[in-house]
This record gives C-alpha cells, sequence and structure tokens, in this order.
C-alpha cells in the first residue's frame, strides 16, 4: 500500500490514492487494476465504482464563475454522443469543494447508463470518485409509465426530435427516485451520497493548493 505521499524524483511530496477514503462498508473491494491510479469496488447494488488518482492539472474550465459554466463543459464533452448531462453542481466532499455529475449515455442494444462522478481538485492533481450504473432488464419501462400518467393526465406535449415529450416532465427528477429506486439514476444518486457524505481527505492533502471552483 502506498503513503500518503510518494517521494518525487526531485524529492517534493506528492500525494497518493490512499489520501482519500470513504466508508466501504458492504462494499466488494475488487482490488486496484492499475496500481496507484485506481481502486474498485462493486456496491451493494453491484454497480461498479472507481476510486481514481491523476497526479496531474485537473481538465476543468479553470476560474468558472458558474456551475452553469461547469455544466455547459460537461455538454460540450458529450458532443453529439447521445449522452445528456443529468445533473451538475458543486458540494463538500470530505472538507474539500468537489465537482458533482451524472451523465446518462446509450448502452447497447438498449436502455441508458447512468455514470455518477464526484471530481475533487487541487491545482497540481485530482481525484475522482466515479460509479457505474447500467440500466438492466426490461428497459424504457419508468419512462413509458411516466409517460402514460402524464398522458391520462392531459399534460402539454410536443415533439422534439421526432419523439413525443411531455412540457416539463424529466424521468430523471429525483422526486422519482423514492417509486423508482432501483432505476440507475436512484442507485447512482444513492452512491454520489453515500460517497460524498462519508469522503475522508487527509489533512496534508487539504492543506495544499486547490482549485477554484463556483460558489
Amino acid at each position: 500500500m502506498f503513503g500518503l505521499f510518494k517521494r518525487g524524483g526531485g524529492g517534493a511530496a506528492q500525494p497518493s490514492l490512499d489520501a482519500v477514503r470513504f466508508d466501504d462498508t458492504g462494499y466488494a473491494s475488487q482490488g486496484e487494476p492499475q496500481p496507484g491510479k485506481l481502486r474498485v469496488w462493486h456496491t451493494p447494488e453491484g454497480d461498479g465504482l472507481g476510486v481514481y488518482f491523476f497526479p496531474v492539472s485537473p481538465d476543468l474550465p479553470a476560474n468558472a464563475a458558474s456551475v452553469e459554466e461547469l455544466a455547459a463543459f460537461y455538454r460540450r464533452m458529450l458532443g453529439d454522443s447521445g449522452g445528456k448531462l443529468v445533473e451538475c453542481g458543486v458540494v463538500d466532499a470530505g472538507g474539500c469543494p468537489a465537482v458533482r455529475t451524472i451523465l446518462s449515455v446509450p448502452q447497447q442494444p438498449s436502455g441508458r447508463t447512468y455514470v455518477g462522478s464526484l471530481t475533487v481538485p487541487f491545482r497540481d492533481f485530482s481525484f475522482v470518485l466515479k460509479c457505474q450504473c447500467p440500466e438492466h432488464g426490461h428497459t424504457g419501462l419508468k419512462a413509458a409509465l411516466l409517460f402514460d400518467r402524464s398522458r391520462a393526465a392531459n399534460e402539454p406535449m410536443t415533439i422534439e426530435g421526432g419523439r413525443f415529450h411531455i412540457l416539463g416532465s424529466d424521468v430523471d427528477d429525483p422526486k422519482h427516485d423514492a417509486e423508482f429506486p432501483h432505476d440507475p439514476v436512484a442507485r447512482a444518486r444513492r452512491v454520489l451520497d453515500h460517497v460524498a457524505g462519508s469522503l475522508v481527505v487527509a489533512a496534508e492533502v487539504r492543506q495544499l493548493p486547490g482549485f477554484a471552483l463556483p460558489q
């Protein structure tokens, strides 16, 4: 195991993967596929969770003035891939500001996979805690049920991209999580809530130069 700091070639101390930890009770360790760079667990619901250490400056926009500027960065990154930015915000994780995102991306042959991330950036490095929650079984059932419910309530509807769309509706809205607790977006939110709420970042690391994030 690495210590909190490793010595670089010039004698400078560098933070390591051991500088962050979270409550992994009930999580099944899958080891370090990339020693010193990535540790992996399976969550109690069978999803993957990876903790990454990147010893380079974060690729986030520097001095972003707002969360919307961060969100625009992720939307540009998704491009025309068919992915969707579900959430983007700045939260406290282990006493450090972190960027919390959830992305929805197409999976084959059908359905969506939700990728939730907590990025804890510093000036010269970052930690990223990322979960991947695929849609299982018969895909699209939640969307179909919510669509039928909205139609029965005669809610206004438009056509977008060749598909019917209920105005003001969003299948990924957190208000649906309690009704659909096993949906992948609900699972991703639970993992991120748990990790952010139990994350511990070593005090020595918290004292290193940070990365400016919007409030």
